[in-house]
C-alpha cells in the first residue's frame, strides 16, 4: 500500500512539474531545459501554442545563440501566427555544461535536434506541424539532420535562411563577393581605408581549398564588410544584447559558447563537409531565402542548394537590402509565415 501511494504521489509530482511550463494559447511563454549528451539546453516556446504549429529555430555559430532572433517583429508577425522555439544548441547561449566540448560533432547536434522535436511533440502533442528554420551554421545542423535517417519525417517543411550546407563552396563565394566588393569601392574611391585591407587579403589568398585558419578569417572579412556596405535597411542591432538581459542569459556559459566555438576542432573539423551530394534525399518542401548583401552565406549557397535539393515544391527569395541579419524584417517574416500557412 505504502509503494503504491509512493508510486502515485510521484507520478502526481512530474505530472504537476510538467505541466507547469505548458501552455496552449495565443500568449505562450514557455522555458524549459532538455538534457542530450550530458548537456542541458535552454529552450523557449513562444507565441501562438493553440495553432499546432511549431516554427524551431536552428541558430548559427557554432556557440552563437537563439535570442537574437526573438525580436518585437518576429512576434508580431510570426509568433502570432504559430509558435517559435528559440532552442540554444549545446555549448551556446543559456545552454548549460560544456562537458566534452573538444569531442562536438556534427552528428551529435543533429541527435541534439531530433531530441528536442520529440520533445516538443511529447509535451506539446504528437500530432504538431513542425517547420524547422535554419540560419547560417545552423544549415549545416539542418543538413545533417534532414539527411539522416527518415528525420524528415519528423517536420513538414524547411526554411533554409541565409545558411550554409557547403563550407568549402561558402569560403569561396565568400571570398569572391568580398574580392569583387572591394575592388569595385576601391575603383570608386569609397571608404578605401576599410575596403583595401579586405582586398588585400583576398588577393594574396586566391581561391585553396582553404584551410580551417583561411575560413574563420574570411568569415571575419564577411562580417567587416556587412558593417561598411551601403543600400542595408535600417536595423536595430542592439535587440540582440538587450535580449542578453531581459532573457537572463548566463553570461559565464555565453562567454564560454562563443569561445569555445573558436577555439576547438569541431570549428576546424566543419571545414570539408559538404552536404550538397546528399540534398537529392530531402522531399519536404523547402523555403530558401538569402540576401544580395550577405558576405557571410552568399547567395550562390542558395543556388546551390536549390540545384540539389530533391523537393519538388521549392521556393527561393532573394533580398535586396538585407545582408546576414533578417535587416528587411516585415518581408522575411511574412515569406516565412506564408510557407507555413501552405505548408501546415
Amino acid at each position: 500500500m505504502k509503494n503504491t501511494m509512493k508510486m502515485l504521489f510521484l507520478a502526481t509530482l512530474c505530472y504537476s512539474c510538467q505541466k507547469e511550463d505548458i501552455t496552449i494559447g495565443l500568449h505562450a511563454d514557455d522555458t524549459f531545459y532538455f538534457e542530450s549528451g550530458g548537456i542541458s539546453m535552454r529552450v523557449l516556446v513562444r507565441g501562438n501554442t493553440a495553432s499546432n504549429t511549431f516554427l524551431v529555430l536552428v541558430h548559427g555559430g557554432p556557440g552563437s545563440s537563439s535570442f537574437g532572433y526573438d525580436t518585437p517583429k518576429m512576434a508580431e508577425i510570426v509568433a502570432s501566427e504559430c509558435a517559435v522555439v528559440f532552442y540554444d544548441q549545446r555549448n551556446a547561449g543559456a545552454s548549460q555544461g560544456n562537458k566534452n566540448v573538444a569531442n562536438d560533432n556534427l552528428d551529435q547536434y543533429a541527435d541534439d535536434l531530433k531530441g528536442l522535436i520529440k520533445l516538443l511533440k511529447l509535451r506539446y502533442g504528437q500530432d504538431l506541424n513542425i517547420f524547422l528554420m535554419s540560419k547560417s551554421f545552423g544549415g549545416m545542423v539542418g543538413s545533417a539532420f534532414m539527411t539522416k535517417d527518415n528525420n524528415q519525417d519528423l517536420v513538414k517543411g524547411w526554411l533554409f535562411v541565409n545558411a550554409s550546407h557547403n563550407y568549402g563552396l561558402n569560403d569561396s563565394l565568400t571570398h569572391q563577393k568580398l574580392l569583387d566588393a572591394s575592388r569595385e569601392h576601391l575603383a570608386a574611391g569609397i571608404k578605401i581605408d576599410s575596403w583595401k585591407p579586405i582586398f588585400d587579403y583576398c588577393q594574396n589568398n586566391l581561391p585553396g581549398p582553404f584551410t580551417a585558419e583561411q575560413s574563420l578569417k574570411l568569415n571575419k572579412l564577411g562580417w567587416k564588410a556587412q558593417e561598411i556596405i551601403e543600400g542595408m535597411e535600417p536595423y536595430d542591432y542592439n535587440v540582440i544584447h538587450d535580449n542578453m538581459i531581459t532573457e537572463d542569459i548566463p553570461l559565464t556559459s555565453y562567454y564560454l559558447g562563443r569561445t569555445n566555438a573558436g577555439a576547438r576542432n569541431f570549428n576546424a573539423s566543419l571545414t570539408p563537409i559538404k552536404f550538397s551530394a546528399e540534398l537529392h534525399k530531402v522531399t519536404v518542401p523547402v523555403l530558401v531565402c538569402f540576401s544580395k548583401l550577405d558576405f557571410v552565406c552568399p547567395e550562390g549557397l542558395g543556388v546551390d542548394f536549390m540545384s540539389h535539393i530533391g523537393s519538388s515544391d521549392k521556393q527561393m527569395l532573394i533580398f535586396e537590402k538585407s545582408a546576414h541579419h533578417f535587416e528587411e524584417q516585415d518581408a522575411y517574416y511574412n515569406a516565412f509565415v506564408n510557407f507555413i500557412i501552405r505548408h501546415q
